[in-house]
């Protein structure tokens, strides 16, 4: 079943104008694996169907010997026997990722970037409302923003062009309104923005370090339980896609790591499924378990309830909204600044 699922969407990306296969195909190329099934095999990276050299050094680059894969991740997932633990996943997640924008817009007219695009504006919108609102650190002042199961970097660089535009809009009108002012030229400069994707994958990893690479962004082998950066130093953790893919207590777990990440003022993202969408609670039973042959941990995402969890941990200021009729986003503030929460 969990292969008939995958057919679906390899069948709508590429109806959608997502060249699901030629992508895979020339990625594969680039990382020097040779295209062929299989699984993860030897950890040098010379699984399905060989990869060379070239390949075992990337991995190698982005590998963290250190990183203990917790059993939920070692499963069989998204139709790959090895979960995101193999250069086939790797290579397919970029049109993976473009189908869900495609998808959930049918109706209307958008390229698969505009679909994409479409989907993370209202997200990163409401990551910057709970930023520059009460409590929140401010926009101009975030230095770190963590995006945990980066994948291969394409929510991590859309996700950081969108903060740096929203500061550069910022500091226009500030600059034009204070124009007349002396004291707008003492104003501090906001600090560099940088960004840190994280991930299980080192395969993921790999391919987004030769994708997605991008001034301002590093990518990290870690576990979103325990984030590989300072405690206490991100003003955004965010976690796109992929709490749905987690038992309910490493859920539990990832908020509490994104917590001790953030800095007094900084603000959690959440970005995944809506329990409350009625186009899902809509679909066809064939549709759903279709979806469900994919996702081993829906049964316990689906009645997690994100907001208490967050709040158990320490947060406030916890929002939820509809970004779309298929997926929500919620924003919370870690306490702690003066004035604030």
């Amino acid at each position: 079943m969990a292969g008939q699922a995958k057919a679906v969407l390899v069948r709508t990306a590429e109806r959608r104008g997502i060249p699901w296969a030629a992508t895979r195909d020339t990625i594969l190329d680039t990382m020097g694996v040779r295209p062929a099934g299989g699984s993860r095999g030897g950890d040098d990276g010379s699984e399905q169907g060989g990869g060379g050299d070239a390949a075992a050094a990337a991995l190698a680059a982005v590998t963290d010997p250190n990183v203990a894969y917790p059993d939920y991740y070692l499963r069989p997932f998204h139709a790959y026997p090895d979960g995101n633990l193999c250069w086939e996943a790797a290579a397919e997640a970029e049109p993976a990722t473009l189908v869900v924008g495609v998808r959930t817009f049918p109706d209307e007219n958008l390229s698969p970037a505009g679909a994409f695009d479409r989907l993370r504006a209202g997200v990163y919108e409401a990551v910057v409302r709970a930023l520059d609102g009460p409590g929140g650190v401010g926009t101009a002042r975030v230095g770190l923003v963590v995006d945990v199961g980066c994948g291969v970097g394409l929510g991590t660089v859309a996700l950081r062009s969108h903060l740096l535009n929203h500061r550069a809009t910022g500091a226009a009108v500030s600059s034009s309104s204070s124009s007349s002012s002396s004291a707008s030229s003492t104003l501090p400069s906001p600090p560099d923005l940088q960004v840190v994707g994280v991930d299980l994958s080192p395969y993921m990893l790999a391919v987004a370090t030769a994708r997605a690479a991008a001034p301002g962004i590093t990518y990290r082998h870690g576990r979103a339980e325990a984030l590989p950066v300072p405690p206490g130093t991100a003003g955004v953790v965010a976690l796109q896609f992929i709490i749905h893919e987690m038992p309910a207590a490493a859920i539990a777990a990832s908020l509490a790591g994104a917590y001790e990440a953030l800095a007094p003022g900084g603000v959690l993202c959440v970005l995944d499924n809506n329990p409350a969408s009625t186009t899902l609670r809509r679909m066809p039973p064939t549709l759903y378990s279709l979806m469900k042959s994919t996702e081993p941990h829906s049964d316990e995402y689906y009645p997690f309830d994100v907001e208490a969890a967050a709040v158990a941990v320490g947060f406030g200021r916890v929002v939820t909204i509809a970004t779309d009729h298929r997926h929500r986003t919620v924003t919370a503030v870690k306490p702690g600044l003066e004035g604030g929460v």
